[in-house]
């Protein structure tokens, strides 16, 4: 055998030993306190290479969803010009905020009126649901847009959508998406086109970071609340004045608003773990190994640490978050919407936005005057897991 030939061999076994290297990418998962936030803002690093870190594990959902803001770019101008929408978006909607309420509540009528209509229909998946809810939410009441009332399939063809993308960016996340991905966005896109307003070149730039995070947490917050008659009074009473002392008041030994959907968070964070590229004391400074290591931030076990928490962190218990109980150390390990200066730039608003969603949902089923009711299943889903739930129509 020749000496160029075994050269040749040999650079072909390598480049196939890097490439398994690559492909089998090492997870190591942070659940400590110190260690989070070592990780999600380490001293001494730039905004730009924050954003790297969180970028590459997000490539992902370039290829599912083709999403280009700032969740998926470390291009610093890109998180400049998306936080610069994003929070005009919130100033926009928070100076109409006392309008909200009856908007939300003609949305979560008429969603469920249509999809129950006629008689003869099944009960209506709670999942759906409150997915149909939450995003004519987003759509047409945060940024701008218009769905006709008789597009109720397009709104479920819509979220159910999302969903599977969300499946495909999982399975697919180290390769390139079979062909259905690309034709299963492309019919999501045009919906979104037609629905949302031409200033939004990209809709789901927007539509999935608001989207994704406030359907799962109204869900939760429904779920818990409406056996509840003491949040049920808390949220319907924010919902007829969503001021912000309305939100903190604690009434006769009952939690707030503000403590219900805490604990909320807390148990059920919208994003259980966070992942970042870059291990934290090393300076950012990527190799051809370190590409292969992805460190990851469970918030899920964080929030759920008897050490910060006490023996009783797996227990639902909104009173927690009262002011004589929740101590220091608690609030610093309280994050469900990530940490640092790449904190969720809506952390303030989407928790009370999500509040009055779920209270208009529970006026359906839990006043007086109801016209529905939930049927509750054996365990609270997260993204997927809600079977058994269900809306009927109360006889």
């Amino acid at each position: 055998m020749s000496s160029i030939t075994s050269l040749v061999l040999f650079l072909a076994l390598l480049s196939t030993l890097l490439g398994r290297l690559l492909q089998h990418k090492k997870r190591i998962v942070l659940s400590n306190l110190s260690d989070i936030v070592a990780l999600l803002d380490p001293p001494g690093s730039s905004i730009s290479e924050l954003l790297q870190a969180r970028a590459r594990p997000n490539t992902r959902l370039v290829h599912s969803f083709g999403l280009q803001n700032t969740f998926v770019s470390a291009d610093s101008m890109v998180r400049k010009q998306f936080v610069a929408r994003a929070q005009e978006i919130l100033r926009q909607h928070t100076r109409y905020l006392a309008d909200f309420p009856d908007v939300v509540r003609g949305i979560v009528a008429g969603s469920a009126r249509r999809l129950r209509s006629p008689p003869c229909r099944p009960p209506i998946s709670f999942a759906i649901f409150i997915q149909v809810v939450t995003v004519r939410v987003v759509i047409e009441s945060l940024l701008g847009g218009n769905i006709p009332e008789d597009s109720d399939g397009g709104t479920v063809f819509v979220v159910e959508a999302i969903s599977d993308l969300w499946t495909f960016s999982k399975k697919y996340h180290d390769g390139v998406a079979p062909p259905q991905v690309a034709t299963l966005l492309e019919s999501l896109n045009t919906y979104l086109r037609t629905w949302i307003p031409e200033r939004y070149e990209r809709p789901l730039d927007f539509v999935i970071p608001a989207y994704e995070t406030m359907w799962r947490v109204v869900a939760v917050t429904v779920a818990r609340a409406v056996h509840d008659r003491g949040a049920c009074a808390a949220f319907s009473a924010f919902l007829e004045s969503p001021r912000e002392d309305q939100y903190v008041r604690f009434e006769d030994a009952q939690p707030s608003v503000e403590a219900f959907i805490c604990e909320v968070l807390r148990l059920h964070p919208p994003s259980r773990r966070l992942a970042r590229a870059a291990p934290s004391g090393l300076g950012f400074q990527f190799s051809l190994w370190e590409h292969a290591t992805t460190h990851v931030a469970n918030i899920e076990a964080l929030h759920q640490d008897t050490g910060i928490w006490g023996s009783d962190a797996g227990v639902f218990d909104p009173m927690r978050f009262h002011q004589s109980r929740l101590s220091h150390g608690q609030k610093q390990a309280f994050m469900p919407f990530s940490y640092g200066r790449l904190r969720c730039v809506a952390f303030k608003e989407a928790p009370r936005f999500a509040a009055i969603v779920a209270a208009a949902v529970l006026e359906i089923v839990n006043s007086p005057e109801a016209k529905y009711r939930l049927v509750c299943g054996e365990r609270l889903g997260r993204r997927e897991g809600w079977e058994g739930w269900s809306i009927e129509v109360h006889n």
